[in-house]
């Protein structure tokens, strides 16, 4: 099956993908089993032949960049900039583990044009690797400043095309600094203007690399390939999938022949 695009859409799913079809299919495959039919842009370097037939097949749109990211933002500001009136909202996001269960664009959050950010379960203080990043970027005042925070995760962002654009050129004028930790900092102390939304599965996308899995489904349920809270509500999007062994199984036996 090929898709045709007849027309261009309002909505755009953007990420850097520097990878091959087997570790991008769920990805894309599963966005467009929601019923998605707007723009798809990966920022990338592969020339896998079967990998860019697939994305052919599929309506992604690759920009050819090196694997650095002060060239990764930078295209992805430039694009931005370029095409700010061909698009309303945007969807920012890593690709490898993210998987798609409804159309976010349907969702009610995505109707505004704030910058969406996504929570994480821990605080900043709790997590080794955050902690280390504004302590060592921004001093130990500001860690104490912020540390009891939550985590705000830097993998996924969505929102108006300004906002996003906003968050772009920040972290592009930042790109030798390491992008969650810039992100932390501009959000907790007051400096990025956006709307942090919980955990719960209950908003557009569900962060779970930091949640427990045990094989007593403490957190999760699987129902045919759909997967749940245990009071049953579907997230439209999932990150970090990849990190819980039952889940990871069953999405890359699913889209296997994808």
């Amino acid at each position: 099956m090929v898709f045709i695009w007849m027309d261009r859409m309002t909505n755009l799913v953007m990420g850097w993908c520097n990878y091959t079809w087997d570790k991008s299919r769920i990805f894309v495959k599963s966005l467009r089993d929601t019923g998605y039919k707007g723009d798809i842009v990966f920022i990338e370097g592969t020339s896998d032949e079967l990998t860019l037939s697939k994305y052919k097949e599929y309506g992604v749109t690759i920009i050819p960049c090196k694997n650095d990211l002060n060239f990764i933002f930078g295209e992805c500001f430039h694009f931005l900039i370029y095409n700010e009136s061909n698009y309303d909202h945007v969807f920012l996001s890593d690709v490898r583990d993210v998987v798609f269960q409804f159309n976010p664009f349907d969702c009610q959050s995505m109707k505004n044009s704030y910058l969406h950010l996504t929570s994480e379960d821990l605080k900043i203080k709790e997590q080794a690797l955050n902690s280390l990043w504004i302590k060592n970027i921004y001093g130990s005042d500001i860690l104490e400043k912020i540390g009891n925070e939550t985590i705000i995760c830097g993998g996924v962002l969505y929102g108006g095309i300004a906002s996003i654009i906003n968050w772009v050129e920040k972290i592009f004028v930042n790109s030798e600094k390491v992008e969650q930790a810039v992100l932390n900092y501009l959000f907790r102390t007051g400096k990025l203007d956006a709307i942090a939304e919980p955990n719960d599965g209950s908003s557009v996308v569900w962060t779970i690399g930091t949640k427990i899995d045990t094989e007593h489904d403490d957190f999760y349920k699987i129902e045919g390939h759909t997967i749940t809270t245990l009071d049953g509500v579907t997230p439209p999007v999932i990150h970090q999938y990849d990190r819980h062994l039952r889940m990871k199984e069953m999405l890359e036996k699913y889209y296997a022949n994808a």
